[in-house]
């Protein structure tokens, strides 16, 4: 993106009311976040997200789909700007912890279908959590990168997440999420104390 004096990125998707903003403190210290936004078919309102700017066809033919059983709550849910601070870039477990807690956000909302706006660099990463691409490389708003569209359904990110417990927003490390949704801070771990 381009450097601007306020060293901050923020857009349109920020103040819309489908979207929430994790963000992650480690001693006090914001060390990455993650945005999501939540996309359904319910009452003619789909809402807005940069998936939905960028791959507008393709984002209407996933809501528009088969519905999977079991599910039926909020279509999708798109998970974008996960971001580290300088002082974490390598930590991993960072990574994991954001998107547990995106994750989190679209099980509580009953989501369907999980996207990601997507570098080509990071396809392998994704494709890891189970997520397909839907797309080729295309210019992305905001960014000077271009981007792929992905997804996963929810059975799909379910098998995912019991396989691999560090991606599960459930599993023991977590701990009562009972506040998060309502704004209070949770702690995290991101491994279960043995």
């Amino acid at each position: 993106m381009s450097p601007n004096d306020d060293e901050l990125f923020f857009d349109e998707y920020d103040s819309l009311p489908n979207s929430r903003t994790v963000v992650l403190y480690r001693f006090g210290v914001p060390v990455g976040s993650v945005r999501t936004c939540l996309l359904t078919t319910r009452g003619g309102q789909r809402g807005a997200s940069p998936a939905s700017h960028a791959f507008p066809e393709e984002v209407e033919r996933i809501l528009a789909g088969n519905r999977p059983s079991g599910h039926g709550g909020f279509r999708a849910v798109e998970t974008t700007r996960l971001v580290r601070s300088p002082s974490a870039l390598n930590s991993t477990g960072l990574i994991f912890m954001l998107y547990r807690m995106a994750a989190y956000i679209g099980i509580a909302a009953d989501a369907e279908i999980l996207l990601a706006c997507v570098r080509e660099e990071h396809v392998s990463f994704y494709q890891r959590l189970g997520y397909s691409s839907k797309t080729g490389l295309r210019p992305y708003p905001g960014l000077h990168c271009p981007m792929l569209l992905m997804a996963c359904d929810r059975e799909r990110y379910d098998v995912t997440r019991l396989t691999y417990p560090i991606l599960d927003p459930f599993a023991g490390a977590t701990g009562p999420l009972e506040g998060f949704l309502s704004g209070e801070p949770v702690a995290l771990a991101l491994l279960a104390p043995q």
